[in-house]
């Protein structure tokens, strides 16, 4: 066999003279500018002759050189425990590991193709050492992690992985050759143009052995049943951006139970429909291990290829939505999120999935309601908030929305203020920390307005990278509207609302979307002082009522007669349209703005 190209010394990695297993090491790129520069935060792998820094992501082999250049800031480099590279060694597979896979239809070539170890290991769960199959998460070809599996206790799986360690999809290696040209076992020259996402390491193994190489399984297994907070359980879905947008095909192979359908349908949400084919099994099967040892291998190929398109093309058959409406008629229908506001729980809720167009004259307060309204769901409810507001310099944006999760006011320069009601520095400290966590800003460029499909773009980024919910569009008329010649401005409009919906229908997002009123206020409005601006007020007149899946309107009382002294006159919550009953009906209600935090109010 030939030599590598280049030898440690080249890269200035420091070693030992050993051949096998891998060790931990300092890293010669970023070590140097550390205040710990000693650890060790560099996994070197002697068998495949490659390293990779866990901290500035630096990586590479003795074939190739460089494979990835050394990023400080690269989010996967910042550990909040520290982390060191695990030690392994070359596998030597035991008999009783032996019997445990071939029980599961797994042979000795497969375990020694993924190096797949056993030893004595300290399991939390047990507190104390256990013998345990141990799964190596390889990157770049160095193991980064590895995944302890115990025995079982009470008949539940025990599982373990090393502190600190990046959170990686199992295999995670076999997608660089996605696109590329391979060689199968019919000597035929074939492309791979799909891959496959399971929920453990056994289902990897299981498809590997019929012959299936582009698989790789969530790091973390699934969340429980009905979860809408995945905190960062989907953060590994950045590592692998690049072949989702590479490949158009993506099965999505999870268990067939309730935290597999949970798992399943988020991947979907944040990956694009339009790629996702999901899977049946047979009939007693929760996995395609089982699938495999039921039923064969042959039985394991005909369900990935058989799997169904999600969905097919616009063309549906009641069969397809069987899993989705024997659920639906089991749990019932699910009514939207309750507000923080119990004056609007009745006649107001916001649905994953639909949008809600909101409007009212300047002044009137429908911005910061809307940011208290998807501040305090972030808060409740651990959820991610996607904002587009070219009309607010971004850390003027910020400091309110410090103050709606503070409850507290940021100080204004040259004015003293009660400083009870003042933001503290420890408070700004915790609020700028979870805001980092939960907000995330969608920048124009300063030379060129962005069109709703580049807006649309970054919000299907926001979905995918930081699984964001909810969203903030404010306002409509700040968007580059590049409207066709031979398009009238109500044919835009239909248009516009038509694929902006779509993307919350596709993405299970809610968005708002201000749009100003287009009309000037009425006579009669001047007069009683109270403006309410409805859907047909927006520049497209009728089409914003039809499109829109929800209207709202906010007003506030005594505007017009110039006596809208802070938080005297109550802001007027107006439903003018809401698509499903279960989420609300059409009224009007009342709610008390406090201009010291920003935040609004029930009462007076």
């Amino acid at each position: 066999m030939n030599n590598p190209k280049h030898t440690w010394e080249d890269f200035g990695i420091k070693v030992s003279d050993r051949v096998t297993g891998q060790v931990a090491t300092t890293c010669p790129v970023c070590s140097p500018f550390r205040k710990k520069s000693k650890l060790k935060t560099m996994g070197v792998n002697f068998n495949t002759k490659g390293w990779h820094c866990c901290h500035c992501d630096w990586a590479g082999s003795l074939w190739r050189g460089v494979t990835r250049p050394s990023n400080p800031s690269n989010g996967q480099a910042v550990q909040r425990v520290e982390y060191t590279p695990p030690s392994y060694e070359e596998p030597v597979i035991q008999p009783k590991v032996a019997d445990f896979f071939k029980d599961r239809c797994i042979s000795e070539e497969t375990i020694d193709r993924f190096k797949i170890n056993s030893g004595m290991h300290y399991m939390p769960q047990l507190e104390k050492e256990v013998f345990t199959i141990q799964f190596p998460y390889i990157q770049d070809g160095v193991v980064v992690n590895i995944k302890y599996r115990g025995p079982q206790v009470e008949g539940k799986k025990t599982f373990s992985q090393v502190k600190g360690a990046p959170r990686l999809p199992y295999n995670i290696d076999s997608l660089k050759l996605l696109g590329d040209k391979t060689i199968n076992e019919e000597e035929k020259e074939v492309t791979a143009d799909h891959f496959i996402i399971v929920e453990g390491e056994m289902d990897v193994l299981a498809l590997y052995e019929c012959g299936e190489e582009f698989v790789i399984s969530v790091p973390d297994g699934a969340p429980p049943p009905n979860a809408t907070d995945f905190g960062t359980k989907l953060d590994w879905l950045k590592e692998i951006e690049e072949y989702i947008d590479k490949i158009n095909t993506i099965v999505i192979a999870t268990d067939s139970d309730a935290p597999g359908y949970t798992l399943r349908e988020e991947l979907v949400r944040r990956i694009g429909l339009e790629k996702c084919y999901t899977v049946n099994y047979p009939n007693g099967c929760k996995d395609l291990n089982e699938v495999l040892i039921k039923h064969g291998r042959d039985a394991v190929v005909q369900s990935i290829s058989q799997a169904k398109p999600y969905p097919i093309s616009g063309i549906y058959t009641i069969s397809h939505y069987e899993q989705k409406i024997d659920k639906l008629f089991k749990d019932g229908i699910t009514p939207g999120m309750e507000t923080q506001w119990r004056n609007i729980r009745d006649i107001y809720k916001v649905a994953l999935g639909e949008n809600t167009t909101v409007t009212g004259y300047q002044g009137s307060g429908k911005s910061e309601l809307v940011e208290d309204m998807a501040i305090s769901f972030a808060r409740t409810k651990n959820m991610r908030v996607g904002i587009f507001s070219p009309e607010h310099p971004t850390e003027i944006h910020i400091s309110r929305l410090a103050e709606k999760y503070t409850g507290k006011a940021w100080k204004t320069a040259g004015v003293v203020g009660d400083a009870s009601q003042l933001i503290s520095q420890e408070e700004w400290n915790e609020a700028k920390r979870w805001l980092n966590e939960h907000v995330y800003y969608i920048e124009r460029s300063r030379s060129k307005p962005m069109t709703p499909e580049e807006l649309l773009e970054r919000k299907k980024m926001l979905v995918l990278r930081y699984g964001c919910q909810l969203f903030i569009d404010d306002p409509f008329n700040r968007m580059d509207h590049q409207r066709p010649k031979d398009m009238t401005t109500e044919e835009y409009i239909s248009w516009f609302l038509e694929v902006y919906g779509e993307f919350d229908a596709k993405y299970k997002t809610h968005s708002w979307l201000i749009a100003h009123p287009r009309n000037p206020p009425s006579e009669a409005g001047l007069k009683t002082g109270t403006l309410i601006a409805k859907a047909r007020d927006i520049s497209g007149g009728a089409m914003w009522g039809n499109k829109s899946l929800n209207v709202v309107s906010v007003a506030r009382k005594g505007i017009g007669k110039g006596t809208d002294e802070a938080g005297d006159q109550p802001t007027l919550f107006i439903t003018q349209k809401i698509k499903f009953k279960w989420n609300g009906k059409l009224a009007m209600r009342e709610l008390y703005f406090n201009p010291v935090n920003g935040r609004f109010r029930d009462e007076k």
